[in-house]
């Protein structure tokens, strides 16, 4: 993802700034996938691929990025740490 594109990406709930996922959160969030273990903050499982993570500022929330596009909704936020 192009750095100056992350720049003016917010969290739409508390307008904090967001940043990828590091390849160790990654994988680890995957992890928990295949165990059927990753959630979104409904707690409904995560049913699609996550290509990657965009973590909330404050470390409390995050956003999946889906086939290269980040999903910022409410809806589809997902609790952090996992």
């Amino acid at each position: 993802m192009k750095e100056d594109f992350l720049a003016m990406l917010r969290c739409p709930i508390t307008r904090q700034k967001l940043r990828l996922a590091s390849q160790e959160e990654l994988e680890q969030a995957r992890r928990k996938q295949s165990q059927g273990e990753l959630k979104f903050a409904s707690g409904d499982p995560v049913s699609y691929e996550v290509s990657g993570l965009l973590i909330r500022e404050d470390t409390q929330m995050a956003y999946p990025i889906r086939e290269e596009i980040p999903v910022l909704l409410r809806e589809a936020s997902l609790s952090w740490p996992i």
